[in-house]
């Protein structure tokens, strides 16, 4: 399965591809969504879209929702910011979930079971 990340923060992209690839997926990490985008016009598919909710880009907001009309692929954001403001901000922007930070991989392995990705070691 084939994994676009997008986060701005390095750290972050590292960390969260890591438990990716624990978790079984081939992982696209950028900043900002050019890299998934320019992947999307030479013909590639994402299963899933792993987008840092608190750093939109144009390129991010683009690529979100031209993978929102793509049957199979799932919207994960995740965010440091929680609460109503979190759930609110998913939902409209077509989200099958979201996590508030820290997010650890069993955490995230539940998620992706959630959504159907898969039965996640």
């Amino acid at each position: 399965m084939h994994a676009f990340l997008v986060d701005e923060s390095f750290l972050m992209r590292t960390i969260q591809a890591g438990m990716l690839t624990e978790l079984g997926f081939e992982v696209s990490a950028d900043k900002d969504g050019t890299v998934a985008l320019a992947l999307l016009d030479r013909g590639e598919r994402a299963d899933l879209l792993v987008l840092d909710l608190d750093s939109l880009t144009e390129s991010s907001l683009t690529l979100l929702y031209r993978l929102r009309r793509q049957p199979g692929t799932h919207i994960l954001l995740i965010s440091a910011q929680g609460g109503p403001d979190l759930v609110r901000r998913a939902r409209l922007l077509g989200a099958d979930a979201w996590l508030q930070r820290p997010v650890d991989r069993a955490t995230l392995g539940a998620a992706l079971a959630g959504m159907g990705l898969c039965p996640c070691p």
